[in-house]
């Protein structure tokens, strides 16, 4: 017994020292979504092996769970999330996490099982160890950086990973390389004024450089300012110490790279700061009928972040108890997404405020947001408080913590964070927690359980079992973005790949959506009344899951419209209240306001067909299908010799888009109109239109030419007629009418 209880402490410090390391490091190119999904699938794994030795420990043995003095925040922050998820709006995404962000229930279990394991089966002299694999952690990530800078990276990255000037190591964002390190700076800055040995001290020399050189190629505006705050505090907690020297020494190796990189145009972060406030708008003109978007003089990401805590700010007023549920923004943000974010973004979906404070806020609601502040105060004043009653150098490590979640929380009011970084996060919360803990008496053996009760041996089996079942569905979630990455790389087994990424994983909305629409394909190119019935049970089914999916309510609208077609079946009512609730979910959806129009266009409705058609284009000017769709609502107008109305289309396609492929015609419709009604001053305007498209357009020249005539311009007249002739010398039409202007 004796052997298996030390194999457990075994299994949980070697879990807890592979996930401060693992977990920033590792990264599978295998997969679809590289860095999140990885290193999510890894905390899983490891946290099942901690969970083992826990299993052993509390139900074998006669261990107590030590809860540190953050135990009343940490607990009412984890109650206050199982309430959320219980009220969430999608209770699927609550439990795993949204993919690509994955900051559900089963995430915060795993940050609680590595802070507790850390305050709870460490002691105070595992402090410097967990440390130490901290900040060499931190350094092999900023020479991964380092070497990214300086193009001889073993991968070919796009996106927000391939950039040169903006490394994001082993993170695949350098927003959230940026803020792992930021908590990492001002605790190698704490050891090193802990450190005495010379030998060593050069180690952590060299580490605490390589930091610094991290920090500053991630050229990130927000943790600039959380960094700041966080040494600015470190700085006038240790001059009391008479530190001031080494201290003054620290800092100046930071600004050495600082002062480089920030005087390079391509990696200065300066510079970026200087670009975010222009007093230029940030998005292009649109037509003026189209809906106006403001980004108040704000460049950048700052502009969109500047709707987005609007538009979070209007979730939270709506969900301000529980809030949406955890990590449920982006079930509900599409709803409420306002225009600036559609005209800086294109059709973009939010999985986070942006804002770590808003992200609680509205995930958790207003309670969860001061459960959450209390935990922060919480953690820097214990931290703070047990720094001052330390008699040694020792405190400097903790005031490091403290500092550096401090710089941390401070950059999340503009950021937010990954798994990751919340692991080493926690992990950090739970190093300061051990500073509370009281060192055991020398000859204090693990207690055992000498006479173990069936029941303890049942429950023990159980536990064993329930985490054997929980490693094979991490296996499943792994290899389930293996298949959908083979799908999205091959046409012809898109859908067969999908189909068996949604069997391994079927709690990923983006998976199931992939494959309801090219079932619907399928079904299409089958003409199978039958097939067609099985796809439009299984989009039926995958709504269920995710009711807020926009393109799911979309996709059945379409595929009821297509049963329509096949079977004779009056599916309209139907159709219409798919394609409707697919706008309540994204009201800046241009695809179902088309096919909203269509069917009113196909019903002989063009005022209601114009209205959808149109609202499409207000969303998005320049959108091809709208414009078609509104060209033939123009011609079904002229046909049955609706002129206003016809006149009204044609203009509004006119100063939405003049650069629409078409819109010679248009303007050569309009003028027919005009002519018809005697309105030689709008023709004139539409000739003018007319050349300004095209400056070697005859037609429009001539009939300029011949309205300048007729009002007496004869100056004017001349001037079109001779263009006319230098393009066509042999137009007896401008011949004509240029000898009449020079007789006048």
């Amino acid at each position: 017994m004796k052997h298996l209880l030390f194999f457990s402490e075994i299994l949980i410090k070697c879990g807890v020292f592979a996930s401060i390391f693992l977990i920033p490091v590792y990264f599978d190119t295998r997969l679809y979504n590289v860095f999140d999904l990885s290193k999510l699938v890894l905390m899983y794994i490891l946290c099942l092996i901690i969970l083992i030795g826990w299993a052993i420990r509390f139900i074998l043995g006669k261990e107590k769970i030590n809860l540190s003095p953050l135990k009343f925040p940490v607990l009412a922050f984890f109650i206050i999330s199982l309430l959320s998820v219980l009220f969430s709006v999608n209770k699927i995404v609550s439990i795993f996490g949204y993919y690509r962000h994955y900051e559900g229930l089963l995430s915060l279990i795993c940050y609680l099982i590595l802070f507790f394991s850390v305050v709870s089966f460490f002691e105070r002299k595992s402090v410097i160890l967990l440390v130490d694999i901290l900040l060499i952690t931190g350094a092999i990530c900023s020479i991964y950086g380092v070497i990214q800078h300086y193009g001889l990276d073993f991968f070919s990255w796009s996106g927000a990973a391939g950039s040169r000037n903006r490394v994001s190591s082993s993170f695949g964002n350098p927003v959230f390389f940026a803020g792992y390190i930021t908590i990492l700076l001002p605790i190698a800055f704490g050891r090193l004024l802990f450190t005495t040995n010379r030998i060593k001290a050069i180690i952590y020399w060299v580490i605490f450089f390589l930091i610094c050189l991290g920090f500053f190629l991630s050229n990130t505006r927000a943790c600039y300012i959380g960094l700041f705050f966080g040494l600015l505090l470190l700085l006038f907690l240790v001059i009391k110490y008479k530190t001031t020297k080494k201290a003054l020494l620290i800092s100046l190796i930071f600004f050495i790279p600082g002062i480089y990189y920030n005087i390079k145009p391509e990696t200065s972060t300066i510079k970026r700061f200087l670009t975010t406030f222009t007093g230029k708008e940030h998005t292009q003109k649109v037509s003026e009928i189209a809906y106006q978007a403001t980004s108040h003089g704000f460049e950048g990401s700052a502009g969109v972040r500047l709707y987005i805590w609007k538009d979070t700010l209007n979730i939270i007023k709506h969900y301000p108890i529980f809030g949406v549920g955890l990590d449920g923004l982006g079930n509900v943000y599409l709803k409420y997404r306002s225009m600036g974010v559609f005209r800086i973004e294109g059709d973009a979906k939010a999985d986070s405020a942006h804002n770590e404070f808003l992200d609680i806020a509205v995930t958790r609601g207003i309670f969860g947001l001061i459960i959450y502040l209390w935990l922060i105060v919480s953690l820097i004043y214990f931290s703070i408080k047990k720094g001052f009653e330390i008699k040694n150098e020792e405190r400097f490590i903790i005031f490091g913590i403290a500092c550096g979640c401090l710089s941390y929380f401070i950059q999340t009011l503009f950021s937010f964070g990954v798994t990751p970084v919340f692991s080493t996060l926690w992990i950090t919360m739970g190093i300061a927690g051990l500073f509370s803990k009281k060192e055991k008496k020398q000859g204090t053996a693990i207690r055992m359980n000498k006479n173990i009760k069936p029941i303890r041996m049942a429950l023990f089996g159980t536990s064993i079992l329930i985490i054997s079942i929980f490693f094979f569905l991490t296996r499943n979630i792994y290899l389930a973005d293996v298949h959908y990455k083979a799908g999205t790389r091959d046409a012809s087994r898109a859908l067969k790949e999908y189909e068996e990424a949604v069997r391994l994983n079927p709690t990923i909305d983006w998976y199931q959506g992939e494959v309801v629409r090219l079932l619907l394909e399928d079904a299409k190119a089958k003409r199978d009344k039958d097939y067609l019935g099985k796809v439009i049970l299984r989009i039926e089914r995958t709504i269920s899951l995710f009711p807020q999916d926009a393109n799911n309510h979309n996709t059945i609208g379409l595929a009821y419209d297509f049963k329509k077609e096949l079977t004779g079946e009056d599916t309209e009512a139907r159709v219409m209240a798919c394609y409707k609730k697919a706008i309540f979910w994204n009201p800046f959806y241009v695809g179902a306001y088309n096919n909203i129009g269509v069917i009113y266009g196909r019903n002989a409705n063009y005022e209601e067909a114009e209205k959808y058609f149109t609202e499409a284009l207000k969303i998005e000017e320049k959108n091809g299908i709208s414009l078609e769709n509104l060209h033939k609502i123009a011609d079904a107008y002229i046909f049955y010799k609706k002129i206003d109305g016809a006149k009204r289309v044609l203009t509004n396609i006119a100063t939405f888009s003049p650069d629409y492929p078409r819109i010679m015609e248009i303007y050569t419709n309009l003028g027919n109109i005009y002519k018809e009604q005697g309105r030689m001053d709008k023709i004139e305007e539409i000739c003018l239109l007319m050349i300004n498209a095209d400056k070697n357009n005859i037609i429009a020249r001539r009939n300029l030419g011949s309205i300048y005539y007729t009002q007496k311009k004869y100056k004017k007249a001349v001037k079109e007629f001779e263009y006319v002739l230098k393009i066509e010398p042999q137009d007896s039409y401008s011949q004509n009418f240029l000898r009449l202007c020079k007789e006048k």
